[in-house]
This record gives C-alpha cells, sequence and structure tokens, in this order.
C-alpha cells in the first residue's frame, strides 16, 4: 500500500510541476515516408512534380526529407530549390523552441561560386528572418560540407503572429562542379513551452482523491483483520 500512495504522489507531485509542452509542426520527422504538410519551390515556380528536386531517403522506414541540385540525378533546378512548411505560432506558450537536423553533401569546389544552403525564417513575403526576428539566417548560406543539430529559442516577438514559414534551400552554384549536392533534413520540431507551474488540473485533483480513497481502504481493512 505504501508503495501505492508514493507512487500516486509522485504522479501527482509530476503534474503540478509540468512545463507544458505541445509539438506544432506536423510530420517534421517524415515518418510518413511522403512530404504530407510541407510545400515544395523550384526557381520560384512551385513544386516541380516527380523530378529529383526533392526526395524522401527511406531506410527500412525511418525516412528524412532531401533536396538537390543533382543534375545527375534528375534535378531541375537552375537557381534554388527550396522545403518549407507553415508555422504555428498561436499556440499558448512563452516561448517557442524550434529544433532540427540536418546533413549537407557536395562535390562542388567550396568557393563563391559554388553550391550552398541555408536555413531561414520567412514572413510569407519572400524577407527571411533569423530566431530573433532580424533579417538574415537560421543557418548562414554555406557550401562546406558536414551535418549538425539546430536547436534555438524564438524571440517572443514570434508568439501569436500569422503567416510565417520554415525555409530549407540549396541553391545551385555555377563553377562546373555545380552538379551535385544536396540537404537532408529530419526531426523538425517547433515547441511551446510554458514555463510557469499551472494549476492543479483535474486529473490531479483525481489523483489525490484516489490516493484518500487509499489510505481510506487501507483503515477500514486494519479493522476487519
Amino acid at each position: 500500500m505504501r508503495i501505492k500512495i508514493a507512487l500516486l504522489t509522485f504522479c501527482v507531485a509530476c503534474l503540478l510541476n509540468w512545463q507544458a509542452q505541445a509539438g506544432i509542426i506536423t510530420n517534421g520527422d517524415f515518418q510518413t515516408c511522403n512530404f504530407d504538410h510541407w510545400q515544395k519551390d523550384t526557381d520560384s515556380w512551385g513544386d516541380p512534380g516527380a523530378t529529383g528536386d526533392f526526395s524522401i531517403i527511406n531506410n527500412a522506414g525511418e525516412c528524412q526529407a532531401e533536396i538537390s541540385v543533382d543534375y545527375l540525378n534528375g534535378a531541375t533546378v537552375f537557381d534554388a530549390n527550396t522545403l518549407f512548411t507553415a508555422l504555428d505560432l498561436s499556440t499558448s506558450g512563452d516561448e517557442f523552441s524550434l529544433s532540427f537536423d540536418w546533413s549537407f553533401t557536395s562535390f562542388d569546389l567550396n568557393d563563391d561560386l559554388s553550391d550552398f544552403f541555408f536555413v531561414s525564417l520567412n514572413d510569407g513575403n519572400g524577407n527571411l528572418f533569423d530566431e530573433n526576428g532580424n533579417h538574415g539566417f537560421l543557418i548562414s548560406p554555406s557550401s562546406t560540407t558536414g551535418a549538425g543539430s539546430f536547436s534555438k529559442t524564438l524571440a517572443p516577438s514570434f508568439n501569436n503572429q500569422s503567416n510565417w514559414f520554415l525555409d530549407f534551400t540549396v541553391q545551385a552554384g555555377f563553377n562546373p562542379e555545380s552538379y551535385s549536392s544536396a540537404l537532408t533534413i529530419d526531426n523538425v520540431t517547433l515547441t511551446a513551452v510554458t514555463t510557469q507551474v499551472p494549476e492543479p488540473s483535474t486529473l490531479a485533483i483525481l489523483l489525490f482523491a484516489l490516493i484518500a480513497l487509499s489510505l481510506k481502504h487501507s483503515r477500514f481493512a486494519k479493522k476487519g483483520a
């Protein structure tokens, strides 16, 4: 009985100190193994259709998205390919946390005319911003190959804003070698975090009631012994 009461008490304590969180990017992990809830654009002409510009990498059911300017793999891009998704910034919370994993591969020369990638917040009018609400990028343009994880808190100025998008872009270069570069992304999450301790919820009150009933049951059991 003591173990049961202790477990219930622990659950109540967790509920009363829980930081409310909600994932608000749909299919950010691409586990549907398709581009549901994402949009594709090639050279500002929209979705190019069934080409090599955008693809899903399926590794035994573990899927990732790939944006390519690889002409040998059927890409049709001349300027840039962008994969983007709408952001829901209306969810109640003290702040928004944005994170994703990325990997960039290229066979270009890594100079000013090479293929490069960048990541940004888009205000819906083509203006690009960083996590602080300044004109710029979440990840600045880079032609350097590598991989990493991005995780930043968005400025409070983004709260309750509408028509914002998260853009992943690969820009084609102008070297003779500029024909084979790709950006892979996965685990894209936007989380609204409430850091204030919430009022006791209905479930917490129910757990308190269960504890009381357990104590009462214990007393009756002792009397009947």
